[in-house]
């Protein structure tokens, strides 16, 4: 909504009726090894929230099933962390399910210095993300939604804490 200074102001406005199945897992076999996981299963997901034509209904902005999955080692000075996530199609992105998985190497030097290695989107998935509001722009009259996301990348550095 519109405020008097040129700004936005958010409100809620009328229902939204959500039903759905969540479930989470952690598992740690030993002292060195941590397995988390999650999966959600929306059944129902409905606004009476009124839009304007040609604009998606607020439930078409979300998948109906989702997860994640965490794997961490942590031996003496060194983690690796391998997560990645899970998501259903959504109505406004026909781009079907994506998975996308990250990994992440840690050395801690000491209490104040850390090096690290990640590479994100492990296995190059070519995916795109939602672009909410008025989107990206119209082509031929079609209001451009998908978001395209990185393939796979790599970043290292270190953090050193004061």
């Amino acid at each position: 909504m519109p405020a008097t200074s040129g700004s936005f102001l958010t409100v809620n406005a009328d229902e939204q009726t959500t039903s759905g199945l969540e479930l989470e897992a952690t598992w740690q076999p030993t002292s060195e090894w941590r397995i988390s996981a999650n999966y959600t299963h929306l059944f129902k997901n409905r606004t009476s929230f009124p839009v304007a034509a040609g604009t998606p209904r607020p439930e078409d902005w979300l998948a109906n099933r989702f997860g994640s999955i965490i794997v961490n080692y942590q031996r003496g000075k060194w983690n690796f962390n391998l997560n990645g996530t899970l998501r259903a199609e959504a109505k406004v992105l026909p781009q079907g399910t994506t998975a996308v998985f990250n990994l992440m190497s840690t050395y801690h030097h000491s209490p104040a210095l850390e090096f690290f290695v990640n590479i994100k989107n492990l296995f190059d998935e070519d995916y795109n993300a939602i672009a909410t509001g008025s989107g990206l722009g119209s082509v031929n009259g079609e209001v451009m939604r998908e978001l395209p996301r990185r393939g796979r990348w790599f970043r290292a550095g270190f953090k050193y804490s004061f």
